[in-house]
């Protein structure tokens, strides 16, 4: 089965590059990079995006969404269905999970990600996902107050 980690040492290595090389192009450690390759550390989501187009495929692929190197799919080309089932989320147990969570907010890119422990990326995502409800309540609550007093 096919991981981030199999997926991204496999685009390094049709690179023909080895760790360190891979490291010093991104400013990255040659054991960050082990880590990667191991599933034992996510990237910051910028540093993923770096990667991804570095290596001329989609995050999707290097997060093993799809099996298309060029392949991007968001929220508007996947089935309703679907996304529905995204939405359903109430807490993420998985670095993979929460980083894909993330991924699908695009204004935290205008803020940047900090480099993480897969622990805290969970962490993370988790009080994310607690914020953007207690607001979508707050505005559900609002909306139904401005109807009943119509």
């Amino acid at each position: 089965m096919d991981s981030f980690g199999k997926r991204f040492k496999e685009e390094r290595l049709l690179k023909r590059l080895t760790q360190e090389q891979l490291g010093d192009k991104f400013h990255v450690k040659k054991s960050s990079i082990s880590r990667y390759e191991n599933d034992k550390q996510m990237p910051e989501v910028s540093l993923l995006k770096q990667f991804a187009t570095f290596f001329g495929v989609s995050i999707d692929y290097l997060l093993c969404k799809t099996d298309d190197k060029s392949e991007t799919e968001n929220c508007s080309s996947i089935k309703n269905s679907d996304c529905n089932e995204i939405k359903k989320v109430n807490k993420f147990e998985t670095a993979q999970e929460a980083l894909e969570f993330i991924l699908q907010q695009p204004s935290l890119m205008n803020y940047g990600v900090p480099d993480l422990t897969d622990e805290e990326l969970v962490e993370f995502a988790n009080d994310l996902l607690q914020h953007i409800e207690y607001l979508s309540f707050k505005y559900r609550q609002d909306k139904d107050k401005q109807n009943k007093d119509k």
